[in-house]
């Protein structure tokens, strides 16, 4: 009989003590009650142990570690390198100073902007306010100032400030009944004016862009060559003049212009023709090392080559047969 089916003590002590046999259908209820409550048991307790489980698994499983792309991707390689080297503490306080000197120069971008918009404005008018000995500023103020009166101020004030300008402007009010005026003609000044104006601006936000997406790409050329800094003032001359076409034309030219940095570029060059030459010559080594294994090796009957006997002469041979 199964542990499921035996019968416990205490149904046999309890029927010892009545002296009365429990009848087989007793029995079977008992049996049934107790099964069904081990397993109501076991439904409640597995989940709990799934439960602890998985909280278990969570807390020994390491977190997946990801990596943060470097923060020094746009300096300079041998920059990079050396800032890598840095403390963390210390690299971390070099990252929030960029990061507010950015943010101190977006404040003034805008503020850049207007003053680019502002300046194209009066350009046609600076040797006017040059001559009258007046500053955009103040010229800007007491033209707002008028405008303001003229339209939002009381008749009394309108009035008064019609008069101040016939006599500044020295305007005959007396012949101004006999000047035509046709407000269709206003309206559409008046329109045209509003459209220049839209024209205006639309064409100093394009440009304004423009130039953002040029200083983007004169900052990204700049992090690939390392001499940018030393001919920036000479490339900016090259292009402005023609004579260059794009900025490594003018970049190439600019050096050649500068004996200083052309001898250093020249170096550099030089440096990295001998690193070439040392990199193809350690190549053709390995392989003159191969080829003497090779014909060391060679089976019986077969006609051996010339084996070089010394470093020298497998460099020599194995350049000659690589065409070097």
């Amino acid at each position: 009989m199964s542990e499921d089916t035996q019968l416990d003590d205490s149904s046999v002590a309890e029927s010892q003590e009545t002296n009365e046999l429990p009848t087989a259908h007793e029995i079977i209820e008992k049996e049934f009650d107790k099964l069904e409550e081990k397993q109501a048991k076991e439904a409640t307790e597995v989940p709990e142990k799934a439960d602890k489980a998985t909280e278990t698994d969570s807390e020994d499983k390491p977190e997946p570690v990801v990596k943060e792309r470097s923060p020094w991707k746009s300096w300079k390689p041998e920059a990079a390198a050396e800032l890598e080297k840095l403390p963390e503490n210390v690299q971390k306080y070099i990252i929030e100073r960029q990061d507010q000197f950015h943010k101190g120069i977006e404040q003034y971008k805008e503020a850049a902007t207007f003053a680019k918009t502002i300046d194209k404005s009066i350009a046609p008018y600076k040797e006017y306010m040059a001559n009258l000995n007046v500053t955009p500023d103040v010229a800007f103020q007491n033209l707002l100032k008028t405008e303001h009166t003229l339209r939002m101020g009381s008749p009394q004030d309108k009035a008064e400030m019609m008069l101040k300008l016939a006599h500044d402007y020295q305007i005959d009010l007396g012949q101004l009944a006999s000047v035509p005026y046709d407000p269709t003609v206003h309206n559409l000044k008046a329109q045209l004016d509003y459209t220049k104006s839209q024209l205006e601006a639309s064409n100093n936000f394009r440009q304004s862009q423009e130039d953002g997406q040029i200083q983007s790409a004169i900052e990204e050329f700049a992090q690939t060559h390392e001499h940018f800094t030393e001919v920036q003032a000479t490339m900016a001359d090259l292009l402005e003049r023609g004579f260059a076409t794009d900025l490594d034309d003018a970049y190439a030219k600019a050096i050649r212009l500068d004996d200083n940095v052309f001898q250093k570029a020249q170096a550099q060059q030089q440096t990295s023709s001998v690193r070439q030459s040392l990199a193809q010559a350690d190549q053709a080594a390995k392989a003159a090392k191969a080829v003497a294994v090779s014909v060391k090796g060679s089976p019986a009957g077969v006609n051996k080559s010339y084996t070089p006997t010394t470093t020298e002469e497998a460099v020599r041979l194995a350049m000659s047969q690589l065409g070097l």
